[in-house]
């Protein structure tokens, strides 16, 4: 791979430093040093490939940091990622800790929007030290006869190039179950799938919220099919502590009603909180700790669960 050497000018040395340093040094040091690499490409004019490459280190640089790549430029600050806020039913840091042994097979993580899983990618991806090739299912899919299947392949291919680890969200948009398909290619697609997840020689990582709606074949071929869900009332007092205590409220100021209140709401995750900072970013305001409950309160109010709830209960009376 070609890369100008001004584009690497003080990478490998200052920005390991600098992430050991505190969280806005290093985010500001990172912010420079993207500038500087995508100015240094444009002017050397360096192949696509070795853009994809660099653009991908910095995305996980910038996910240790708790900041998305795509964000960190217009200075949005998202809660960072934390694995002791999320619930699912495998010890990540036992999988993570495998996975640097070892940084092979295919993980399908699954279940509730906004808990995590996504984002998990990026996490073995920065300590493996390898970078991340992101796709989406919608990306994938054509109207055209033959060619969802190509660039199902074209993504394989990509990543096994760029030595990456290879992260498909949402999934679903490209593996639904053809069982009963009407349409040969529903089961081009699949078989396309099944092929080139078997000839991959890194990580695979799939990622959907309808679970329900993958194709049998398809999820036997994943070594591990983790369910994230919900956050538990201690993982969510966690995060709300951290945001209040960055605002200036220490622990002892917070009392045990707002724990009360917040152990009340049963559909939290890790996204309702980001919402919630995006919100006050939007609105230039504060929170307090009645404001962080209501904006989290009115956020899972809109969620099916909640609205299931709402009509059952209804019907009752």
């Amino acid at each position: 791979m070609i890369i100008p050497d001004l584009a690497l000018k003080g990478f490998d040395s200052k920005f390991p430093s600098a992430l050991r340093q505190t969280r806005p040094d290093a985010l500001g040091y990172a912010r420079e040093m993207r500038s500087h690499v995508r100015c240094a490409l444009k002017s050397r004019q360096v192949f696509d490939f070795s853009l994809r490459h660099i653009e991908r280190v910095l995305s996980n640089m910038f996910s240790a940091l708790g900041v998305p790549y795509s964000a960190a430029g217009n200075g949005t600050y998202p809660i960072p990622y934390r694995l002791d806020v999320l619930n699912p039913d495998t010890d990540l840091e036992r999988l993570t800790a495998g996975l640097k042994r070892n940084p092979t097979g295919g993980i399908c993580l699954y279940r509730v929007p906004g808990s995590g899983k996504t984002a998990y990618a990026h996490y073995p991806a920065n300590e493996i030290d390898r970078p991340l090739l992101v796709k989406r299912g919608s990306d994938l899919m054509s109207k055209y006869v033959g060619e969802t299947e190509k660039n199902l392949a074209a993504m394989f291919r990509e990543a096994e190039a760029d030595n990456a680890l290879l992260l498909l969200d949402e999934a679903d948009g490209c593996l639904r179950d053809c069982t009963g398909a009407h349409r040969r290619r529903e089961v081009t697609q699949v078989n396309e799938f099944l092929v080139q997840m078997e000839a991959h020689q890194w990580l695979f990582i799939a990622s959907t919220n309808l679970m329900d709606t993958l194709d049998a074949a398809s999820l036997r071929r994943f070594d591990l099919k983790i369910r994230f869900d919900y956050m538990r009332p201690e993982q969510a007092w966690l995060l709300f502590e951290q945001v209040m205590q960055e605002r200036g409220f220490p622990e002892e100021s917070l009392a045990s009603s707002f724990r009360r209140q917040l152990g009340c709401i049963t559909s939290l995750t890790p996204d309702d909180f980001a919402t919630a900072l995006r919100r006050e970013r939007i609105l230039g305001d504060t929170f307090n700790p009645d404001g962080l409950l209501a904006v989290l309160e009115s956020e899972c109010a809109v969620k099916p669960e909640a609205r299931h709830r709402s009509i059952g209960f209804s019907a009752v009376l």
